[in-house]
């Protein structure tokens, strides 16, 4: 929700041709999202909490935004409402609190971490993921079928957990 409140993004694909944008969905349990922000459009959906704001709602339906109150906005629960629309692929993007979140819930099958030619460091810097770590190097999850890719000038690290 950060993301689209401080960057504004369009959560779109602009790199080669795609036949149809993949559904763009995005948690906001306030529903603070502002009818004005570029993901305010038809092929978004928005997941809050029940008793989010109607007027808000209303604003962003207007937008042609589809609005979904669930109970909670765990990741469980929103791939669940997902799958109920037979949404079956998710790409979840976000830092590490989602991250470790989805590890942690066992819910990736494949991972790819970007990482930018920018080195930033400092005590208070984030981490790729979040939790507790592992004690014991035989302890973390191993990526199976590992690949390196290059996009300008950031790498991908990419590879299954299955």
């Amino acid at each position: 929700m950060n993301t689209v409140l401080i960057d504004d993004p369009q959560l779109t694909v602009r790199a080669g041709k795609v036949k149809k944008q993949p559904l763009r969905v995005i948690l906001d349990s306030a529903l603070r999202t502002p009818p004005t922000a570029k993901v305010a459009k038809k092929g978004t959906l928005i997941c809050t909490l029940f008793g989010s704001s109607p007027e808000r709602r209303r604003q962003l339906e207007a937008k042609k935004v589809e609005v979904l109150e669930l109970p909670d906005l765990s990741l469980r629960t929103v791939l669940l409402a997902l799958g109920r629309k037979e949404s079956n692929s998710v790409l979840i993007e976000g830092g590490s609190k989602v991250a470790t979140s989805a590890l942690e819930e066992n819910l990736v099958d494949h991972l790819c971490i970007f990482i930018a030619p920018k080195l930033i460091g400092g005590e208070g810097a984030k981490t790729f993921f979040e939790g507790y770590g592992v004690e014991r190097m035989d302890s973390a999850i191993q990526l199976k079928n590992v690949s390196l890719h290059q996009f300008g000038k950031e790498v991908c690290i990419e590879g299954d957990l299955s």
